[in-house]
């Protein structure tokens, strides 16, 4: 299996919550629940799994898994409250570029809402909020980030 998959080599893991594979939208986390609490206790878990079975921590990546068994608003309310995701001895990855979370600023193809995931990527990163994000348009984030911090600076 995967843990020894992971003890054998030197790969490092994504650990993404999901609560199903492809995602279903019939199936999310309760609404009345805190989606960053709920997805740091799980991540908890999981992290202490894989360190008992002799797995570094240092290989391992938490992805809250946007889109991937939430709403909408719990999406935004994860990356609204990433920074809170810093207790977790672990790197973090956000998958948000093209998520249909965010038909919220507009009815677009997924292909046409990269500027909405820009205004996200830019927002992790200004609040060091994750290590690494996954984007569809390197060279466009890349750009972003550039003027970004540029500007930042004078």
């Amino acid at each position: 299996g995967i843990l020894d998959l992971l003890r054998s080599s030197s790969c490092h893991y994504v650990l993404m919550h999901s609560l199903s594979v492809p995602a279903d939208p019939a199936r999310v986390l309760p609404l009345e629940c805190d989606p960053v609490l709920e997805l740091c206790q799980w991540a908890e878990k999981k992290l202490e799994v894989l360190a008992k079975n002799g797995v570094s921590l240092d290989r391992v990546i938490f992805d809250p898994g946007l889109g991937f068994g939430k709403t909408a608003a719990q999406s935004f309310e994860i990356v609204k409250r990433a920074p809170e995701f810093s207790s977790l001895p672990v790197r973090l990855l956000f998958g948000h570029s093209r998520k249909s979370f965010l038909k919220h600023f507009g009815e677009r193809e997924a292909s046409a809402r990269d500027g909405f995931g820009m205004g996200i990527s830019l927002q992790l990163a200004s609040r060091g909020s994750a290590e690494i994000i996954r984007v569809h348009e390197p060279q466009l984030h890349a750009d972003a980030f550039a003027s970004f911090s540029e500007t930042n600076t004078i």
